[in-house]
């Protein structure tokens, strides 16, 4: 099991605040430190990729702002770099895209407020674009949508508080009004 946060000790082991956890000794795996220098706030896993978001700007010793990938197998950092300008909050995997929420107004080589869709392969942000006014700290699939959670009142082109429902083609927030 992989856990992440603001850990200074876990399972007898001193990790940089993401470590792997043996579920039925409750050990750490020693060999698996990724070392990022500051919070890890959200992980993800898809395929033998774990993607990371939180406040860091450096794991394993490589510039990684704010988010980075990570070879699950080994916990070593991968080439895959984003460069948000400010903390990313959260994170969803779906269809070879990385969602990311925060408090950023720039990530992989565009302007995107706060949210934005980061192609997993080339770390390249997409064309989808929600725009959220604020700051973004949930995302969840569910079925064919993204459910956002956040500071915000207007995102994907449309009035909303704090919460709303993206559509993960064009960006823009359905009828779902709560």
């Amino acid at each position: 099991m992989i856990v992440a946060g603001e850990i200074t000790t876990i399972g007898g082991h001193t990790p940089n605040p993401i470590a792997e956890i043996n579920l039925t000794n409750g050990a750490a795996n020693t060999l698996w430190n990724p070392n990022a220098n500051s919070s890890v706030l959200s992980i993800e896993i898809s395929g033998g990729t774990l993607y990371l978001a939180g406040q860091f700007t450096d794991d394993q010793g490589q510039a990684r702002n704010r988010i980075a990938a990570l070879q699950l197998s080994s916990g070593n950092v991968l080439s895959w770099n984003p460069n948000a300008s400010n903390t990313v909050n959260a994170l969803a995997v779906h269809d070879g895209v990385v969602y990311a929420g925060g408090a950023f107004n720039s990530i992989g080589g565009q302007l995107r407020n706060r949210i934005a869709a980061v192609d997993s392969v080339t770390a390249t942000a997409t064309a989808w674009n929600p725009n959220a006014s604020a700051t973004v700290q949930v995302l969840r699939w569910s079925g064919w949508s993204l459910y956002v959670g956040g500071d915000f009142f207007t995102i994907g082109g449309q009035p909303r508080s704090r919460v709303a429902e993206l559509s993960p083609t064009t960006g823009l927030a359905t009828a779902w009004n709560p």
